[in-house]
């Protein structure tokens, strides 16, 4: 025999069923809006740096009214704010590289015959700054040049390196100084790493790469890269720093002593004004490269 309900029981019995059915619907609300915010993030919406202003390619470059390497009259020209760029070069994954040098990355042909001093910089971004193959080469015949890999660089035949406890996740700014002695610094984020480096000074440079070393076919770069800079001087750690606080689109400081200035902002032009352009083999210009990057 069945149990007879009073009305209050019954009303009670309706109001719960009324209740879970709303808990359930707003519940799948809630769920959406949980996946779709989710989604937003992932897209890079809610990134203030999706908003920022960007610079094309050449809107700040150094002007050279007397020809490629001359310095008389000298100056930055253009749009010069330090403003993001558009595009970072990434390389394609997986990239296949072949020891023929023309299947590099970038690879630019020049001759720098009095060097003496250098600081050479650029920002990257990889999932394993330890390991991520050549990023930038200086091919020499005067001691050996200077390959980074990784957070590793062998100048004149030593390595310098910062301590493990200085790199981070996501974009990372490099610098590396070497002195007229030779004497070496690698700085990250605008914090110098132990002095090393060789005895004597790189005093030539015959051609660059960048994204891999082309006589050396396991060390190819995994990762993107921007605003790649070449002085012939060694810059103290007051500016270094000053660049990495005017962040990953900064414009070059002390033009006398550039000698390149790759951006890298969709394509592989010198806009240094010393001509220097480099030819590409298998790389893409990544418009969202701003999502993994936090502003010093």
């Amino acid at each position: 025999m069945g149990v007879l309900l009073s009305d209050k029981e019954k009303r009670k019995g309706r109001r719960m069923q009324s209740a879970m059915e709303y808990l359930t619907t707003y519940g799948w609300m809630i769920i959406v809006i949980i996946v779709a915010v989710t989604a937003l993030f992932a897209l890079g919406v809610f990134n203030l740096q999706s908003y920022s202003p960007k610079a094309s390619s050449g809107t700040c470059f150094v002007s050279r009214p007397n020809g490629p390497n001359t310095t008389a009259f000298i100056a930055l020209d253009g749009g010069c704010d330090n403003l993001l760029p558009r595009y970072a070069m990434s390389t394609r994954a997986p990239f296949v590289l072949t020891c023929n040098p023309g299947t590099v990355p970038i690879r630019i042909n020049m001759t720098i015959a009095r060097l003496n001093a250098l600081t050479l910089s650029w920002w990257s971004s990889t999932s394993n700054p330890n390991a991520s193959g050549t990023i930038v080469h200086l091919d020499s015949s005067n001691a050996g040049g200077v390959s980074c890999v990784g957070n590793l660089c062998t100048v004149a035949g030593s390595s310098v390196s910062p301590a493990p406890a200085m790199l981070s996740s996501g974009w990372i700014y490099y610098a590396l100084t070497m002195d007229n002695s030779g004497k070496s610094v690698l700085y990250i984020d605008g914090k110098p790493g132990p002095t090393g480096g060789g005895t004597s000074p790189l005093t030539s440079v015959d051609y660059m790469t960048i994204g891999a070393y082309s006589s050396a076919c396991a060390k190819d770069f995994n990762g993107s890269i921007a605003n790649v800079q070449l002085y012939n001087s060694s810059l103290d750690a007051n500016t270094i720093n000053t660049m990495y606080y005017y962040g990953i689109g900064a414009d070059p400081i002390f033009v006398n002593n550039l000698v390149g200035w790759w951006q890298l902002n969709g394509d592989v032009q010198d806009w240094s004004g010393d001509m220097n352009n480099g030819a590409t083999t298998n790389v893409i210009f990544n418009t969202q490269w701003y999502t993994n990057y936090v502003p010093p």
